[in-house]
């Protein structure tokens, strides 16, 4: 498939809620970075006259089954559970009709849980609480926007 999955904060488990914000923070800043790349490659295929991509990026917080599994033919490191199947949902996330939430090459939406563990490092915009396929109680939503004023910047080499 053209699906990525990446975890952070694992293989060991994070003991405090400092831990589980520092993943939370690098998860939302490797996104931003990966749109950064995406919007170079943009440019570069537009003066080629090739056609553009997008990406959307779903990120939830919570506890996961992390792990080798498989047998000695086939073995895959991998995570599973409730945590990864939200952050899927919110990739996938459909939003209602006349709601601006794809506009742009990137799209990156994170679950309450993450936008608890951010604090101000980030800027993110509300877009209320929704269902979702496979889940009994909805959520809510945060569309991650851009580094806040708290997000340390490393200066140009």
């Amino acid at each position: 498939g053209d699906g990525i999955k990446a975890n952070f904060g694992v293989p060991i488990p994070s003991e405090s809620e400092a831990e589980r914000a520092r993943a939370a923070r690098d998860a939302v800043a490797c996104a931003l970075a990966m749109g950064a790349g995406l919007a170079a490659c943009h440019r570069d295929w537009a003066a080629r006259g090739l056609p553009l991509a997008r990406q959307r990026i779903g990120l939830f917080t919570g506890p996961a089954v992390v792990g080798a599994v498989g047998s000695d033919d086939r073995m895959k490191y991998t995570s599973v559970g409730d945590t990864i199947n939200a952050a899927a949902r919110l990739e996938a996330f459909a939003a209602p009709p006349g709601a601006a939430i794809d506009e742009g090459p990137q799209r990156i939406l994170i679950g309450e849980s993450t936008r608890r563990l951010l604090g101000d490092a980030f800027r993110v915009g509300d877009l209320g609480v929704h269902g979702g396929k496979g889940r009994s109680e909805p959520i809510r939503i945060y569309r991650a926007l851009g580094a806040g004023e708290a997000m340390p910047r490393e200066e140009p080499k």
